[in-house]
């Protein structure tokens, strides 16, 4: 338990922390930047997220409910805007306004008027028909000798009508359950929509509000902390021209300077390189010299020896044995120069940081800025008062603008949410009532299809049951069960007509009417024509309100319209009529304009807040710009013995001469090959000398890889530093007079173009204030027109209540109605049939207890005896066409429907 419990609190500290990170991102994110001349504002986003989505509206009705729609505004197309507008404008509904209404509900009150007839009357109807049952009327008794005999083309008639008819029933009792489902999930959708909308208009009052901090506040903030910063730094934005120039010429200066103390390290490095080379080299040497004595010596005593030895003299060897005089040291790298004076002279001149001491001497070119800092601080202080005190003028504006809409959140929106929460949320009444709702129109809907149950037992009992030979008095069991099961299901026809024909006519009435108005009002129609029609009241009602000025043409209708075409408060509420922007950006016409761009500016604001003279700011300039000094003497110094230690003067000649020579003439090799020949020639015969041999030829070996080798590889390493220390040599030369040339360049710069250059930078800088307050001014007109409030939410919060109050509600209470018109249709003709078709299938009495020998009235024979006129002519079937010999077979071989 304590680990978990530690495991949840490290995830809730890292959501902690990450919810912290983004806000702080968030934050810096949206502050503007600064590119160059120019003030990237971004673009205002909205801090607080939007909730409300326009929930999809198509659903597995949506066909069958659009029939219902379009039959309902086919009998009204529009709603009664007289009517709404009289109501709007007297504030009561008069009698007047009583009779519009009922001509304009006509259409609606006849249609459900038939319902509600059905409603009635068909339970009525349904009871005397039980009673007159009851009584053997009505086909409660039934006699054979009024019945067909076989009526197979009948039932096959009636079963095919009955099972198209329940086919309609069965597809109305299936929509009932599913516009009784949706309908039960559009309530707490409407609910969740309609909290979520008021979220919604709370957030963008948040963030309307959040962007009229950011345009007249931090943008504000931004710009005036441009402003205050080059007044702070007003030494540096004019002297920083004439800096920018001075670094074109001082840069390459102090990179050759630099470069000069690198290459003075290097020179360094490989005068000490080639220093230990060459002694190396000359080791070497000394080395192979000595061994190359022994060598020859060792051979010329070998020689002797062989010329004693028989075996090897007559073998010849003797003769061919070398005497190693031709293996003579060629190249002597004692002869070359030393260098250990130019390498004492080198350490003292690298040791010495002569990047370090230019450095110090550009110190006194960047210094020039702060000295002008310096003796404008208390005029340019004055001014930086009254841009902060400015800025906190729109501060307060918009905590005016903030605190007024929070009254009208916590007294209006706050308490009407949580209304909504209390009707609609869980556990409201809304749920509750709609409990009830769900379950009466479920259980109708299982009785009608119990109903259509019992239709289908019946048809199927009947249909199984029937046989050709039966009478009507001895049909089987089987079918008169199904005849009564089909007598059942009318009665729970007639049983549920009342409630069936009851909600077909309420929902029909209301359904159809919310419809008409649905319409027009999804289509801002019902706007445009009751609310923003200035007849009602004689004015624009939101111009009234926000300007006192009704005559202005502001619609409400248009303004949603505008929301979804992305617009902006500003625009659609025509501020312009109270706030006229364009006074804002005149005031930068008539300074451009003017002669003297300073002399306006201190026009413009108090005179004890006016900008320094410029001869005030920059009568230190030019002083301190001449005497500039980039290069000290000690740097110079040192620069003159980069010079005096004399790389350049070493005769190189010298080294390409023994570079030249081979350090031996000959081969060691190839005498090592000889003597190992010579070694196996007289490996039989002389075995003793063959090992004196293979001894010597070992020997020119090891002095070959040991010595002449490693000299060669010094060799190498001796002729690239010498190449590259002559090319540092020149460089040395080249460098020191490209840096006498920069210093010339330099002085003339700073005694000329850098006077010019801050004259100018003077003018540009009162010009570089005034932009930042023109870039604000004009991002502040464009954002307050096209971007502060853009309300396309508040018209998808507008969409998304009506959508799901229409498509999801109201749909729903129509996909039901014409539910249950179907229903209502096809159960009247369905009862009708199975009234019919029930008498083909149920058992009749006998009229005579006298049975003849087949079980058959012996009266059905006499020819119609005894059977008025009246019942022989209703007879379509008569009982004289049977013969009666026709025996009644025991066993039936088939059976078919009959």
């Amino acid at each position: 338990m304590n680990f978990g419990a530690a495991k949840s609190l490290k995830v809730v500290v890292f959501v902690l922390y990450c919810q912290t990170l983004v806000e702080f991102t968030a934050c810096s994110v949206n502050e503007p930047r600064l590119n160059g001349k120019t003030i990237e504002f971004l673009p205002l986003y909205e801090r607080i997220p939007y909730r409300t989505e326009i929930p999809p509206s198509q659903w597995m009705l949506s066909s069958y409910e659009e029939i219902a729609r379009k039959f309902s505004l086919a009998l009204r197309e529009d709603p009664p805007y007289d009517v709404i507008k009289g109501v709007l404008k007297d504030g009561k509904i008069s009698d007047d306004t009583y009779d519009k209404i009922i001509k304009y509900e006509i259409p609606f009150f006849i249609l459900a008027s038939i319902s509600l007839l059905g409603c009635v009357m068909l339970p009525m109807t349904g009871l005397i028909f039980f009673f007159c049952r009851c009584c053997g009327k009505c086909g409660g008794n039934l006699e054979e000798e009024n019945m067909e005999f076989s009526p197979v083309k009948q039932r096959q008639t009636l079963s095919i009508l009955i099972f198209l008819c329940s086919v309609f029933i069965l597809i109305g009792s299936s929509c009932i359950f599913l516009s009784n489902d949706r309908l039960g999930t559009s309530v707490p959708l409407l609910g969740s929509v309609l909290q979520d909308s008021i979220d919604d208009i709370i957030a963008y009052r948040n963030n309307t509000i959040q962007q009229l901090e950011v345009v007249a506040g931090s943008d504000m903030k931004f710009t005036t902390s441009l402003v205050v910063q080059d007044l702070n730094n007003i030494s540096q934005l004019v002297a920083e021209p004439v800096m920018i120039e001075a670094r074109k010429y001082v840069r390459p200066l102090l990179e050759s300077i630099i470069n000069m103390g690198k290459t003075m390290v290097k020179v360094n490095i490989l005068l000490d390189n080639i220093n230990e080379t060459v002694n190396e080299l000359q080791d070497l040497g000394d080395s192979l010299r000595h061994q190359l004595n022994v060598t020859r010596q060792n051979l010329t005593d070998l020689k002797t020896s062989c010329q004693a030895d028989p075996g090897a003299s007559m073998l010849g060897i003797c003769d061919n044995l070398t005497d190693g005089l031709s293996l003579v040291p060629k190249a002597d790298y004692t002869k070359i120069p030393s260098v250990s004076k130019e390498l004492e002279r080198a350490k003292e001149v690298s040791a010495f940081d002569m990047a370090a001491e230019a450095r110090k001497g550009n110190e006194t070119l960047e210094g020039v800025p702060k000295e002008i800092e310096n003796t404008t601080h208390s005029k340019r202080q004055e001014v930086i008062d009254f841009v902060k005190n400015l800025s906190d003028a729109f501060d307060d504006i918009t905590s005016s603008v903030r605190e007024s809409s929070h009254v009208i959140v916590q007294d209006t929106l706050v308490p009407l949410k949580k209304n909504i929460s209390t009707y609609f949320g869980p556990g409201g009444m809304v749920e509750e009532y709609d409990t009830y709702r769900f379950l009466g129109m479920s259980v109708l809907a299982c009785t009608i299809l119990f109903t259509i149950l019992l239709i289908y037992c019946g048809l199927s009992a009947g249909m199984f049951g029937a046989r050709d030979y039966d009478t009507p008095s001895t049909r089987s069991t089987l079918a008169d069960c199904g005849g009564k099961a089909l007598m059942w299901a009318v009665g729970f026809f007639f049983s549920t007509s009342l409630f069936v024909n009851l909600l077909l006519g309420v929902l029909f009435l209301v359904g159809a009417n919310i419809t008409v108005v649905c319409k027009s009002t999804k289509d801002l129609t019902l706007l445009e024509k009751t609310i923003d029609d200035n007849s009602i009241y004689g004015y624009y009602p939101i111009s009234k309100m926000l300007f006192n000025d009704g005559t202005i043409d502001i619609q409400l209708s248009d303004v949603l319209r505008g929301c979804g075409n992305k617009e902006t408060p500003w625009t659609l509420l025509k501020m312009d009529n109270k706030f006229n922007l364009e006074n804002l950006t005149n005031y930068a016409d008539s300074w451009r304009s003017s002669d003297s761009l300073h002399q306006v500016i201190n026009k413009a604001i108090p005179s004890s807040l006016t900008i320094p003279s410029m001869d005030e700011i920059f009568q230190q300039l030019n002083s301190t710009i001449v005497n500039v000094s980039v290069v000290t003497a000690e740097a110079d110094k040192k620069l003159n013995d980069s010079i005096s230690v004399g790389v350049h003067h070493i005769d190189f000649t010298k080294y390409a001469d023994q570079f030249e020579l081979p350090l031996i003439n000959g081969s060691l090799i190839d005498v090592a090959f000889q003597l190992r020949d010579l070694a196996n020639a007289a490996r039989n015969d002389s075995p003793t000398f063959a090992n004196k041999l293979e001894f010597l030829s070992s020997r020119h070996q090891i002095i070959h890889y040991d010595i002449v080798d490693s000299s060669s590889s010094f060799v190498n390493i001796l002729k690239s530093k010498v190449k590259q220390l002559e090319e540092k040599g020149n460089e040395t030369l080249v460098g020191i007079e490209n840096i006498n040339r920069l210093v010339k360049d330099l002085e003339g710069f700073l005694g000329s173009e850098a006077l010019a250059i801050s004259n100018k930078a003077a003018t540009a800088y009162l010009h570089r204030i005034i932009g930042w307050l023109d870039q604000y001014i004009d991002n502040a007109v464009y954002k307050y027109r096209n971007e502060v409030g853009e309300c396309s939410q508040m018209k998808k919060v507008f969409d998304a209540s009506a959508s799901v109050f229409c498509d999801h509600v109201i749909g729903s209470l129509n996909s039901l109605w014409m539910s249950f018109g179907i229903i209502t249709l096809f159960s009247f003709i369905t009862l009708l049939l199975c009234i019919n078709l029930a008498n083909h299938y149920r058992r009749a009495t006998r009229s005579h207890p006298k049975k003849s020998r087949y079980s058959v009235p012996l009266s059905l024979f006499n020819g119609g005896r005894g059977i008025s006129s009246g019942s022989r002519k209703r007879s379509i079937n008569p009982w004289n066409n049977v013969h009666k010999n026709t025996p009644i077979a025991e066993e039936l071989t088939s059976l078919r429907w009959v």
